[in-house]
């Protein structure tokens, strides 16, 4: 990170009697994204039962970045009082991390709300939609 190459090119049948300069800059890969990669979005699932979203979280470059934390939280309708602390959770080699949330018995949608940590980048959310089997 933090290395240039600046290169001076020049020739009279590509740029008759001037010049072109570029420079290439390298930087470290940080996580500039964050997006949800499954479910699809706008469907709705069975009323209390557990599902699993998955998140990508991309560097400056588009490539997947590992070992990044992820913060995960969620907010309920009607809404439920709770202190429990979700551990972030942690993108594996594809850049990858997956939550599993089962929501209280009651819940007609949920939002989950993801982020990377320490720094936080534009956060993304998922709702779910809860109806019972006869809906």
């Amino acid at each position: 990170s933090g290395a240039t190459l600046t290169l001076v090119l020049s020739g009279g049948d590509a740029f008759g009697a001037g010049t072109h300069t570029t420079t290439l800059s390298w930087a470290t890969p940080v996580a500039t994204t964050i997006a949800i990669a499954d479910p699809v979005a706008a469907i709705s699932v069975l009323a209390a039962s557990t599902n699993v979203t998955t998140v990508i979280v991309k560097d400056q470059f588009g490539n997947p970045v590992s070992g990044q934390s992820v913060t995960v939280s969620a907010t309920q309708t009607p809404a439920v009082v709770s202190t429990t602390v979700i551990t972030p959770i942690v993108t594996g080699a594809a850049g990858t991390a997956t939550y599993s949330y089962t929501p209280a018995a009651a819940t007609t949608s949920a939002v989950l709300s993801f982020n990377t940590t320490p720094t936080a980048i534009t956060a993304i959310t998922h709702t779910y939609t809860y109806v019972s089997l006869y809906e």
